[in-house]
């Protein structure tokens, strides 16, 4: 017996987690995950930041997806009474004069000055060695509970009937009247979202991906704030647990696997020991592979050559930022036919 669902979502990390709640409002959806401990979703930081690069520049669509995926989690934690969000703000010390005359000056331009303030506060400054300098804040910044917002997810789901821990084969994928039959099992639309797993599927494989690897450690420190993020060579991120942090992360694109190495531990350690000079203990480390892709832009939509087909993936090192502002542009595209935006429609990328 066939169990049919408007749309069949594969992939439960958090950009298959998101879209699934967000199209779960509208249709009769079912997530199948595999339930991989190794997703990277599930060891990420889950930080946003709408100032990044060597630069400090503002990301891609900064002013419209932060205020969006800021108000979808808030309204994510009113409606199921869970602590998901935490909007924090990011220190980055100034390493010199001129860094700090730059931003002096951006300050004043309205295109950052909602987004940063300067500080001397030695709540910050002194978690750090050499602040001659000062440093400063990243507003509209912070970090998600992934666990807990992927899990509260399957919960939801789950009660509904609508998950399913299972492996999809993509040889019993079969396209019936425009509509895929999966496992001999379910019919619908299927849209996959199996992050970095997406470059093997068979009917993705073509597009322009450069999966990259990254490793993290957790640490314990009493010296350190739980109301705020550090950045400087790395990132020291909070987390729910009272006096454990995030410290990331690595990037590597050969040897791609969810092992962690003594080397990137090393390195990571190395980091930390330049600026912070307090005591801390690693307690653990973890590896991630990112659907990370050559052009920096996420793959949406549902394939021409395949309309039943379709993709949610590539979101990289941002995907809480990006997701919940391009979930909502792919469910109103299902749902009434409007426009994906050029820069992450899948059928600008031609298969070769």
């Amino acid at each position: 017996m066939l169990h049919k669902y408007d749309y069949i979502i594969v992939g439960g990390g958090i950009c298959g987690s998101i879209l699934a709640h967000v199209l779960s409002k509208k249709y009769n959806i079912l997530l199948i995950d595999n339930d991989l401990h190794r997703a990277s979703s599930k060891v990420a930081a889950g930080i946003y930041n709408p100032l990044t690069g060597m630069r400090t520049a503002k990301t891609w669509l900064s002013d419209i997806v932060f205020p969006h995926a800021i108000s979808y989690y808030s309204q994510f934690e009113h409606d199921y009474r869970v602590k998901i969000q935490y909007i924090l703000p990011i220190y980055t010390p100034f390493a010199q004069m001129h860094e700090m005359n730059t931003w002096v000056a951006k300050c004043t331009d309205s295109e950052y000055a909602h987004y940063v303030s300067l500080t001397n506060d030695n709540k910050y400054n002194g978690l750090i060695n050499d602040t001659k300098y000062g440093g400063m804040l990243i507003h509209k910044a912070g970090y998600i509970d992934v666990l807990l917002y992927i899990e509260t997810v399957k919960q939801l789901l789950t009660k509904n009937g609508q998950y399913i821990s299972q492996k999809i084969d993509y040889k019993y994928i079969n396209i019936y009247q425009n509509e895929c039959v999966l496992n001999d099992s379910f019919i619908g639309k299927v849209i996959f979202c199996e992050g970095w797993q997406g470059a093997d599927n068979p009917y993705f494989a073509y597009l322009p991906w450069q999966l990259s690897k990254g490793e993290l450690v957790d640490i314990k420190s009493d010296a350190l704030h739980n109301d705020v993020i550090i950045k400087k060579s790395v990132w020291i991120c909070p987390t729910p647990e009272m006096g454990t942090y995030k410290v990331g992360s690595t990037f590597a694109w050969n040897q791609l696997d969810n092992t962690p190495t003594e080397a990137s531990k090393v390195a990571l350690q190395q980091k930390i020991n330049t600026f912070y000079p307090f005591e801390y203990k690693i307690i653990n480390q973890s590896a991630e592979i990112r659907p990370t892709v050559k052009h920096r832009r996420p793959f949406v939509g549902m394939l021409n050559s395949h309309k039943c087909i379709g993709i949610f993936n590539g979101f990289g090192t941002k995907s809480v930022s990006l997701a919940p502002y391009f979930a909502d542009m792919f469910c109103s595209h299902l749902s009434a036919g409007t426009t994906l935006l050029s820069d992450v429609d899948v059928n600008q990328h031609l298969k070769g």
